[in-house]
């Protein structure tokens, strides 16, 4: 009896130890479940998410599974072969294991992986007048929200104010940002100026003012100036139009054309427009400014010229209240549609070049470009005019490239022979509507904003 007595007490003792074991086992293995890494194995930047493996060491069973949480939404993920994988917007999360009755510690996602998943300099060139500021634009996808921190590799052209540049002095200078292997060129020159409007008028152009070089840099600025606005937008067309107005140095003269370059479109009726085949007087056909000799060389049409713009060709027009009397020698320049033209072909349309008006005779004109609406108090109140969109009375037509509602100025590029040339005028709303009949939406023309300002400030 004591016998048995006693192997019941053994084998209690036994199941008490095995038992304790067992628990034992487990309190330990769970211990030893854990996060081991996290990494990031790519980012989608098109669609804004990341994947994540987060590799696990212990034993598991399906009872575990991986969480991801940034406080406010919850993500799982099965444990496969000693891992997680996760598809997640991109910020940050805590990212563990867990069980019914087991929770394990929280890893941090950006404590594993580099909070920066993406930075690039939204331009590799930019050029900038003496004394004039913008913003440094970037593009980056980040974890967290991040800081950047800029510097100039030459305070003595550039210097750097948190996200701000300003232009001191002629000279080259490279714009970096303290921990992205990224960076970009500033040139400074003194060949523009920083982007105004004013009612007084600029120096008229003189006849070679440049030198080779200095037109090819000019032409190279003003090509920069659009890309970066967005070429084939809106916006490209707004920088080409207030590159001559605002920011050339000189004002280039008005001139009445001597003909056009005959334009191939038979859906077109252009009467009798095209009585002179002529490049590069009053219009001009080509990308850039017409400012050296190698562009003279491209005419292969011409009546009176070539002759670039600012140098003197035999005027056709009788004008005399204007200054143009038939047969003077005047500047070479544009007229109002061959401004607004020069101004698309530059942002890289083909509009044509049929004229200004509104002449039922012809077709394909400035004003068939977009939807031709009257110009009234309740259509500027409406909002649906932005600046880039054309502006028109019966044979002139120009560009709105700046609205400001709030001080009651509008601001149109324009052409005239009475304000002497290509010039950025301000108009009250009153003197607009005085003015101006019809204005041309052109939302369907471009198609596109690109980086799109109602100012240019």
């Amino acid at each position: 009896m004591k016998r048995r007595n006693l192997l019941v007490v053994m084998g209690i003792l036994l199941i008490i130890f095995i038992s304790a074991l067992f628990g034992y086992f487990i309190f330990n293995s769970k211990n030893n479940i854990k996060i081991s890494n996290i990494e990031l194995t790519s980012f989608d930047k098109d669609n804004n998410m990341i994947n994540v493996t987060a590799k696990i060491i212990g034993i598991v069973s399906d009872k575990y599974k991986c969480y991801a949480t940034d406080g406010k939404m919850e993500y799982t993920s099965k444990i496969s072969d000693g891992k997680c994988l996760f598809s997640l917007p991109v910020r940050d999360y805590d990212i563990y294991i867990k069980s019914a009755d087991f929770t394990s510690e929280k890893i941090l996602l950006s404590n594993k992986i580099d909070q920066v998943l993406d930075f690039k300099f939204s331009s590799d060139i930019l050029y900038l007048a003496i004394d004039e500021k913008v913003n440094i634009n970037y593009n980056s996808s980040t974890l967290l929200e991040t800081n950047f921190s800029f510097v100039s590799s030459d305070d003595k052209v550039v210097k750097v104010d948190g996200d701000t540049i300003t232009g001191l002095s002629k000279g080259e200078a490279y714009i970096s940002e303290s921990k992205q292997n990224q960076k970009f060129k500033v040139i400074v020159t003194n060949l523009i100026t920083k982007p105004y409007a004013t009612k007084e008028k600029k120096e008229l152009l003189p006849c070679k003012a440049f030198t080779s070089e200095e037109a090819k840099l000019l032409d190279e600025i003003l090509e920069s100036k659009i890309n970066n606005a967005g070429y084939q937008t809106r916006a490209g067309a707004l920088a080409a139009a207030r590159f001559l107005t605002l920011e050339f140095k000189y004002r280039v003269p008005y001139y009445y054309e001597t003909g056009r370059i005959k334009y191939e479109n038979k859906s077109c009726n252009i009467g009798n427009i095209n009585t002179y085949i002529v490049d590069g007087e009053g219009r001009y056909y080509h990308k850039g400014l017409y400012l050296s000799e190698d562009k003279v060389q491209m005419i292969t049409s011409s009546k009176e010229g070539p002759a670039m713009w600012g140098c003197k060709i035999r005027n056709l027009e009788k004008k005399p209240e204007y200054g143009y009397v038939s047969g003077a020698m005047m500047p070479n320049g544009l007229d109002c549609s061959g401004f607004v033209t020069w101004s698309l072909k530059n942002a890289g349309f083909e509009p044509g070049d049929v004229g200004a008006g509104e002449d039922p005779g012809r077709d394909c004109q400035c004003t068939d470009l977009g939807e031709f609406v009257a110009l009234d108090n309740a259509l500027l109140k409406s909002g649906k005019i932005k600046s880039g969109d054309l502006i028109n009375w019966w044979g002139h037509i120009a560009m709105i490239i700046g609205i400001d509602e709030a001080n009651d100025k509008y601001y149109i590029a324009e052409s005239l022979s009475y304000i002497n040339g290509v010039r950025a005028m301000i108009y009250t709303k009153k003197e607009l509507l005085d003015t101006f009949k019809y204005v041309v939406l052109m939302d369907d023309f471009y198609k596109e904003d690109g980086n799109y300002t109602k100012m240019w400030e």
